[in-house]
């Protein structure tokens, strides 16, 4: 199993705990999607200095320590961070679905951050049940998709299509555990 099919299964796995569950380890799923995002920017940090194998799986290791323990030491200031993190992943979505690119779709994920972080600051609570079902449905689809890419057997055609097809799984599965969620504690 290499490093891309690992950041996948731990994906798969983060998104899961978050989607169902998010609420209830609020602080333990921030800190997990800390580790997942920083070992995702570790690796893009070592593949744009052109570096790979062993170092890019140190560059994944330390950036996940690093933003894993920032996030979760920095709890307090969560709802603002799901907020912004679910206003920043929509706006990925969003580009995915326009093909907007350059300083455009930068600009569309910066105020979609901006944005959620507003919202996550006043609503608290929702923000954290709806913003984990969502990132926790993302990281699960993205998770299958990157699996269904590595394996031989398995491939997914690229274009608009998918992306469609990913976005309705999404909002379905955030539906799905935002619902849960709701239906577990009284928020």
């Amino acid at each position: 199993m290499d490093s891309t099919q690992i950041l996948a299964v731990i994906s798969i796995a983060v998104g899961l705990i978050a989607m169902f569950f998010g609420k209830s380890f609020s602080r333990i799923v921030l800190g997990l999607s800390g580790i997942v995002l920083g070992w995702g920017a570790g690796h893009v940090v070592a593949g744009a200095i052109n570096q790979t194998g062993t170092t890019q799986l140190l560059f994944g290791i330390v950036g996940a320590i690093l933003v894993g323990a920032l996030l979760y030491w920095f709890y307090r200031l969560a709802f603002a961070l799901f907020g912004a993190i679910l206003g920043a992943a929509f706006g990925i979505v969003l580009l995915s679905i326009l093909t907007v690119t350059g300083i455009g779709g930068l600009l569309v994920v910066v105020i979609g951050a901006v944005l959620g972080a507003i919202v996550g600051s006043l609503l608290k609570a929702p923000v954290i049940v709806i913003g984990s079902a969502f990132g926790g449905a993302t990281a699960v689809v993205l998770g299958i998709g990157t699996l269904a890419n590595t394996l031989p057997l398995i491939r997914f055609g690229g274009g608009a299509s998918n992306s469609v097809i990913s976005l309705v799984v999404i909002i379905a599965l955030t539906i799905i555990g935002a619902m849960f969620q709701f239906r577990s504690r009284r928020i």
